[in-house]
């Protein structure tokens, strides 16, 4: 499984949010040794450091919900194998979580992405969102709606 996971708080200052990024990701791989990539994630127009975390088992999924709770975050995204995610949302007052299937993690052009509230996009620049086929189309069509004819090839490839 993959996870995805941020430690950025909106309300933090940029050093905070460094502090707690590189702390995050330094106890996460110290005790798994699993490494984890850099990804910006997006929610709601905000940008936020985050990670992936890919070959995660049950030990790894514990700890990312014992860092989400500790940097204070809202969710984290977790990816099975066959690329279903899973929106973990997290009730701090309980210290316990709730799971919700979302959809497929999947591949889009920028376009696409911007329709959805939150998205990620890799060191490589390929944007990912999850979500429901249906939902995917919706988003396809709207943003062909408001793009050019040669800005639509650029949203087609994903």
């Amino acid at each position: 499984m993959k996870i995805i996971i941020s430690a950025f708080r909106a309300s933090n200052d940029v050093d905070t949010n460094a502090v707690n990024s590189a702390l995050l990701r330094f106890t996460f791989d110290s005790r798994h040794g699993l490494g984890s990539e850099p990804v910006t994630g997006y929610w709601e127009g905000q940008q936020e450091q985050s990670f992936i975390i890919h070959g995660a088992d049950n030990a790894a999924f514990k700890t990312a919900i014992e860092l989400a709770l500790q940097f204070e975050q809202d969710a984290i995204l977790v990816v099975n194998d066959d690329n279903r995610a899973m929106l973990v949302t997290l009730r701090h007052a309980l210290q316990t979580y709730t799971t919700q299937d979302i959809g497929d993690f999947q591949r889009v052009s920028p376009a696409v992405a911007a329709q959805f509230p939150g998205y990620t996009v890799d060191a490589l620049g390929r944007h990912f969102v999850a979500c429901t086929r249906a939902a995917r189309h919706t988003a396809e069509r709207a943003a062909l709606s408001t793009l050019t004819a040669a800005q639509c090839e650029a949203v087609a490839y994903a």
